[in-house]
């Protein structure tokens, strides 16, 4: 699993890390949004691979079902 921390995500979006914890309290949506497109963006995915990620997920989930 890729762990980012507040400071990185931060550095990453030319913000200060205070704005980035202030946003995971007031905004935890659009903060998990942002670290989503982060962790996407530093581990080179594209739009194809988070869809195949997705229906890959969906499969396992009927199946289990």
């Amino acid at each position: 699993m890729t762990h980012m921390t507040d400071q990185e995500l931060a550095h990453m979006l030319g913000k200060r890390t205070e704005e980035i914890s202030a946003l995971k309290k007031e905004d935890p949506q659009k903060y998990k949004l942002l670290l989503c497109g982060a962790v996407c963006y530093n581990l080179d995915l594209t739009e194809e691979d988070l869809e195949l990620y997705a229906k890959q997920k969906q499969h396992a989930t009927e199946h289990i079902r």
